[in-house]
């Protein structure tokens, strides 16, 4: 009965350890620049964010303008300093999902990743 436990407990623990994304993430400073939010007059800022735990065993493919610029997984986030004009933003993992902004320069973008049931759903939030 113990080594029933035993191999129960180490299965458990490598089933649930196997349950999370790794993705590659910013070094720290990068990461604590861009959570300022300091706005520039010649760019905007687009902060494309997947801020949920659902789905977190799956990276989801990210492409900008049809060029593949990583993943994400759960609780992760990207930040690109973008010039103006209309932008394409898609993930193609599972129904791909696509969203297209007309960016302002001195502007900042929030994109929302989220995961569903086959696929994702791309949508902005507001600065506040």
């Amino acid at each position: 009965m113990r080594k029933l436990l035993i191999g129960l407990s180490v299965f458990v623990v490598l089933f649930f350890s196997g349950c999370t994304s790794n993705v590659p993430m910013a070094p720290v400073q990068e990461d604590h620049i861009a959570k300022t939010f300091k706005k520039d007059k010649e760019y905007a800022n687009v902060y494309l964010c997947r801020n949920m735990f659902f789905g977190s065993a799956i990276s989801e493919a990210i492409y900008v303008d049809d060029k593949f610029v990583g993943h994400t997984s759960g609780y992760s986030f990207f930040h690109w300093k973008m010039l103006p004009g209309k932008h394409t933003f898609q993930t193609k993992t599972g129904n791909a999902a696509s969203l297209t902004l007309n960016i302002k320069s001195n502007t900042n973008y929030f994109i929302i990743q989220e995961p569903i049931m086959g696929g994702d759903k791309l949508y902005t939030v507001d600065e506040k």
